[in-house]
């Protein structure tokens, strides 16, 4: 979904007006758009370093990194991944605007228990600004929602935790300021506390460094020739 001009647009402007992020770079140091998670969000995994999947619990490090699988069911129609889109199945889904965790307790007790996942995966080595914003898509929602909880891991590190209270409207935003190297995992984890009426998500993650991608560095060096062929 990422359109090429607003790349070019965007490493131009941060080279040539110098707009450093506070918590990462110098006054006057560029940044770079490195990820944008509706812009780069696509039917295919692993485009634009993207990954949709969840967790279930079913691994020796239950909710963590290392619990992450894949969603393997895209829906064409309504351009949307599910865990699971069979009859009667669970809740747990990812689209560019939205994700949904799921929770259920069958007759004997058995909990069943998914968390949405986005994956993002770097390919630059070097600091990293990570602005995420989550919020509720009903304006008045139901009393019985108790809310949601994004979790924010860094190879496999549990970096941060905002708790998006039930019966919330609006936005609530998260910053934070890493280090990342090509490979780097970063994991933007939606649990559904415990119950998961009402909990679709709105979400929405940009990550920015004084680092270009080789995408960047392409299209501004093309951006730059165009300004010099013009200036002569």
């Amino acid at each position: 979904m990422r359109d090429a001009k607003i790349l070019m647009g965007v490493a131009a402007s941060a080279l040539l007006a110098g707009s450093a992020l506070a918590g990462i770079g110098n006054p006057g140091e560029p940044m770079f758009l490195i990820a944008d998670s509706y812009d780069d969000y696509a039917g295919n995994q692993g485009e634009n370093g993207w990954f949709y999947g969840y967790y279930d619990g079913s691994s020796s490090s239950p909710y963590t990194p290392g619990d992450f699988k894949l969603m393997n069911a895209w829906d064409a129609d309504n351009e949307r991944w599910w865990a699971d889109n069979s009859p009667g199945g669970p809740l747990t889904l990812v689209d560019a605007v939205y994700m949904h965790p799921f929770i259920s307790v069958d007759s004997e007790g058995v909990v069943n228990e998914q968390w949405a996942v986005r994956r993002w995966v770097s390919n630059i080595d070097g600091p990293v600004s990570i602005q995420v914003d989550i919020g509720t898509p009903e304006a008045d929602q139901s009393p019985i929602t108790d809310g949601v909880r994004l979790h924010v891991f860094i190879d496999g590190v549990r970096k941060s935790i905002l708790t998006l209270p039930g019966q919330s409207t609006g936005m609530l935003r998260l910053e934070l300021f890493d280090m990342v190297a090509q490979g780097s995992v970063i994991d933007f984890a939606i649990d559904p506390v415990e119950n998961s009426f009402f909990d679709a998500t709105r979400f929405s993650a940009v990550i920015m460094s004084t680092v270009p991608t080789p995408a960047s560095v392409a299209l501004f060096g093309f951006g730059a020739l165009a300004v010099s062929r013009r200036r002569r």
